[in-house]
């Protein structure tokens, strides 16, 4: 699905499969997600932190639920996913609580 192969001998970093496995091991986990939204990176006003909780893992990408209580209406919940490939590259950090 995406364009990159990664050599663990390499860089060090993760392939898809061992992301997949790692997050695979933290459903039910809180965590603070953040990374750049849209296309003006590095600036301050793209950047988004947020605190999540991991509900599924798919083979490429993670869906997680948005811990915003305080501003949530009845019946609405927001979801947010993240490939692993942006984690892979550090557009995205988790940081798990």
């Amino acid at each position: 699905m995406f364009g990159w192969e990664c050599d663990p001998a390499r860089d060090g970093r993760l392939t898809i499969a061992e992301y997949r496995e790692q997050f695979l091991g933290k459903v039910g986990h809180q965590a603070t997600i953040s990374g750049h939204m849209g296309s003006k990176r590095g600036t301050a006003a793209n950047l988004a932190k947020v605190r999540c909780t991991l509900a599924q893992v798919f083979d490429s990408f993670a869906i997680f639920e948005v811990d915003d209580s305080k501003r949530r209406q009845p019946g609405c919940r927001r979801t947010l996913c993240v490939d692993f490939a942006s984690v892979h590259s550090g557009d995205t950090v988790v940081e798990w609580l």
